[in-house]
C-alpha cells in the first residue's frame, strides 16, 4: 500500500520503468489529516485508532457537526486494507477532503449526508504495508511482515523475492520446465495459461518470482521476506494454515487496533471499503446455514437484497461495470460483516479490463486522457514530505498473468468472415483474461503496466525469461480516470443520506381506565430506508438492542407491563407497540424514553389527571 498522491492532478513526468504519478511518503496521509482536523474546527477530529508493529500511529478522522450526537448513526469510509492497493488509500482522503469543502459551502448533499451520518475517515488502517510498499526494489514485499517461517528451518524471510536482472522492481520469471504446469497463451504469448495437453496446450515453462535461491536449499524465494498479510488477519472464515495469516487472529497491531475501534464505536451501523473485495457491481450468493459447529459467513437472504439495490446505486453513481473480487478470508469487510453485523459495502473502483475499449469507448477516453488541473483537486501536498516517483506493489497472483479461467468474449463486430477463417490459423482455446488486458494495454497506451518477457542468463536457475505485469499495474486506474473514479464515489455517498434506520416515537398516550387506573400506549415506528438492524446482526447476536424505558414518578406504581422493552428489529415502515397499566395521583407527568445506540433516540410525555389525559 501506498500513497498516491490524489490532490496532484496536475501533469506529472513517468519514470522510465513507472507508471504516471508520483508517490509521497507515509507519513503524508497523517500530516493530511492534521491539515484538515486545523482547517475544519468543529467539524473534522482526529480520533485514534492505535498503533502499528512499526510505532506508527494510526488515526481516523471524524466529520461530524458539533455538537455530537450519539444516538445518530455512524459510517466508516476506510481504503488502504491492502499494502499494494495505495490508490484506495489516497481515495479515501479525496472524498473526506471533498466533503468538508462541499459541506463549509453549505452544499445540499454535503448537509444531508452530515445530517444521516456520523462520518468516520479512516485512509491508512494498515501503515507498515505502505511503508513496505515503498521500499526498493518495487514490489519486493509480499505483504506486510513481519516475515513468517514458510519452510520451517527455524528462520524467517532468509529466502526473499530479489531483482535479479536490477531493473528496480521484482516482475515474475518463466523458467524452461517440462512439467511446469504453464505454457504461452496461442492467443497472445506475452500471456501465460496454465497447460493442458488433452486443449493442445503443453507443459512449458513454471512461474517462479523473480529471485534467488539466497538460502542454498535448491528452491527459489520460498521464505519470502514480510509475508504475513494485514488483510488476512481478521478473525472472519481466518485462514489459520496459511503463513500469510499469521500466529493467530489479530496478532498484527493495526488488526487488533481497527478490531477494538469498531468494536468501540457502537453507533456505526455502515461500512464503505474501498479495496480489493467487491458485493456492488457483482453481489454475492447468499450464505447457507453453515455446518456443525461453524457459522454461516456471507451476506443473508435479507440482506442480500438491500445490498443489491444499494449495488444498483453504485453502479449507476459511479458507471463500475467490471470489478474482479479478491479472497474475503480473514479480511476485514469479512469480519465487519459476519462478526460486527454492519453493512459493508466493498467496492473496487477500478478492474483493469480484460478487453480493448471499443470504438467509442477509446473516443470517449482520447477526451478524458488529459489530466485534470490541478484546481479541481481540494486537497494539496503534505507540507514537508518529500514524494518520491515509484511505482506501487501490486498483488502477487494478479501480478503474474495466471487467471487463465476467465474468457474473454468475442466481439461480433471483429468476428473474421467465412473466408477470412479458412485461411486463419485456428488456435486452441479462447484467449485469456490477461491476453485481453494486454489487448486493452496496447489499445491505451498504458505500456508501463507490462515488461515484455526478455531472455536472461540466471545464476540459479540457468536460462529464463524475465517479464509481466509490473508493479502496481493492476491496482492503479489511468491518470485520466481518477477525476471521474473521485466525483462517482462521492455521488455513491452522497447518495446514502436517505439510508439510515429513523426511529420514531410516534405515539404515546394514556386513557383512563378507572379511577387513578391508566393505560399507556407507545408506538415506535422505523421512518428510515434500512431495517433497524441488519440481519447479520441479529444472526451474530452483538449490536445492543433498542430500548423503550417507562419513567414513573414518585407515587406512581406499574400495575402490567415491563419498565424496560427491548424494541425488536423494524423494517422500514413498520412499527411497533408497547402496552403498560399504571395507579398514578390526581395529576402526573409520565415519560417514555427511546434509546437507541444507532437509530436515534426519543422522548415522550403523557400528562395523566381524573378525566382528562393528554
Amino acid at each position: 500500500m501506498l500513497l498516491l498522491t490524489l490532490s496532484l492532478w496536475a501533469p506529472i513526468t513517468a519514470p522510465v520503468q513507472g507508471p504516471p504519478f508520483e508517490l509521497a511518503e507515509p507519513q503524508a496521509l497523517a500530516q493530511g489529516l492534521v491539515r484538515l482536523e486545523g482547517q475544519y474546527p468543529g467539524l473534522a477530529q482526529r480520533v485514534p485508532v492505535g498503533t502499528s508493529a512499526a510505532g506508527s500511529e494510526i488515526h481516523a478522522l471524524r466529520i461530524a457537526p458539533t455538537p455530537l450526537d450519539p444516538s445518530k448513526p455512524a459510517l466508516l469510509l476506510i481504503g488502504g486494507l491492502e499494502h499494494e492497493r495505495s490508490f484506495e488509500a489516497n481515495l479515501v482522503f479525496e472524498l473526506s477532503e471533498r466533503l468538508l469543502v462541499a459541506h463549509a459551502k453549505g452544499d445540499a448533499r454535503a448537509l444531508a449526508l452530515l445530517d444521516a451520518y456520523t462520518i468516520y475517515s479512516l485512509p491508512a488502517p494498515n501503515p507498515d504495508g505502505l511503508a513496505r510498499a515503498a521500499a526498493s526494489p518495487l514490489g519486493s514485499h509480499v505483504g506486510d511482515g513481519p516475515d513468517v517461517d514458510d519452510d520451517r528451518d527455524g528462520r524467517r524471510g532468509e529466502d526473499p523475492w530479489a531483482d535479479v536482472d536490477g531493473d528496480g522492481r521484482i516482475l515474475w520469471m518463466r523458467v524452461p520446465d517440462p512439467d511446469g504446469g504453464w505454457t504461452a497463451d496461442p492467443h497472445d504469448p506475452r500471456a501465460n495459461v496454465e497447460a493442458d495437453v488433452l486443449a493442445d496446450l503443453p507443459h512449458s515453462f513454471r512461474l517462479e518470482r523473480e529471485a534467488r535461491d539466497s538460502d542454498g536449499d535448491g528452491k527459489i524465494a520460498e521464505d519470502p521476506a514480510g509475508d504475513r498479510l494485514f488483510e488476512a488477519n481478521f478473525p472472519a472464515d481466518w485462514p489459520e494454515h496459511e503463513p500469510r495469516a499469521g500466529g493467530w487472529a489479530t496478532q498484527d497491531p493495526a488488526v487488533r487496533a481497527l478490531c477494538d475501534f469498531v468494536v468501540a464505536h457502537e453507533d456505526l451501523v455502515v461500512v464503505v471499503a474501498l479495496g480489493a473485495q467487491d458485493v456492488l457491481v457483482s453481489p454475492p450468493k447468499a450464505a447457507g446455514r453453515g455446518s456443525g459447529r461453524v457459522p454461516a459467513s456471507g451476506p443473508t437472504e435479507e440482506d442480500l437484497e438491500y445490498l443489491t439495490k444499494l449495488g444498483e446505486r453504485y453502479r449507476e453513481a459511479t458507471g463500475v461495470k467490471q470489478a474482479d473480487n479478491a479472497d474475503g478470508a480473514g479480511t476485514f469487510q469479512r469480519w465487519a460483516y459476519d462478526h460486527r453485523g454492519l453493512w459493508t459495502l466493498s467496492a473496487r473502483p477500478w478492474t483493469m479490463p480484460t478487453e480493448a475499449p471499443k470504438a467509442e469507448e477509446a473516443a470517449r477516453e482520447d477526451g478524458a486522457s488529459e489530466p485534470a488541473p490541478a484546481e479541481e483537486s481540494t486537497n494539496g501536498s503534505a507540507p514537508g514530505v518529500p514524494a518520491v516517483e515509484v511505482p506501487a506493489a501490486v498483488d502477487a497472483e494478479s501480478e503474474a498473468g495466471i487467471e487463465a479461467d476467465a474468457v474473454v468474449e468475442a466481439n461480433a463486430e471483429d468476428a473474421p468472415t467465412e473466408s477470412q477463417a479458412e485461411d486463419e490459423v485456428k488456435l486452441p482455446g479462447k484467449p485469456s483474461d490477461d491476453a485481453g488486458r494486454l489487448a486493452w494495454i496496447d489499445a491505451t497506451g498504458e505500456a508501463w503496466r507490462f515488461a515484455d518477457w526478455t531472455a536472461f542468463e540466471h545464476p540459479d536457475l540457468g536460462p529464463v525469461e524475465i517479464g509481466g505485469f509490473t508493479p502496481a499495474a493492476m491496482a492503479l486506474p489511468p491518470r485520466g480516470e481518477w477525476e471521474k473514479i473521485a466525483s462517482g464515489q462521492l455521488e455513491f455517498l452522497y447518495g446514502l443520506a436517505d439510508t439510515p434506520a429513523r426511529l420514531v416515537l410516534e405515539q404515546f398516550e394514556a386513557t383512563e381506565l378507572s379511577a387513578g387506573v391508566w393505560q399507556l400506549e407507545a408506538r415506535v415506528r422505523n421512518d428510515g430506508w434500512l431495517p433497524s438492524s441488519s440481519d447479520a446482526a441479529r444472526r451474530a447476536r452483538i449490536q445492543r438492542p433498542t430500548r423503550l424505558f417507562l419513567r414513573l414518578p414518585e407515587g406512581t406504581s406499574l400495575i402490567a407491563g415491563d419498565p424496560i422493552n427491548v424494541v425488536p428489529t423494524l423494517a422500514s415502515g413498520e412499527s411497533h407497540e408497547e402496552r403498560w397499566i399504571v395507579r398514578a395521583a390526581d395529576v402526573t407527568t409520565l415519560s417514555a424514553d427511546l434509546v437507541s445506540t444507532h437509530a436515534g433516540s426519543a422522548s415522550a410525555q403523557a400528562t395523566v389527571s381524573r378525566g382528562e389525559s393528554r
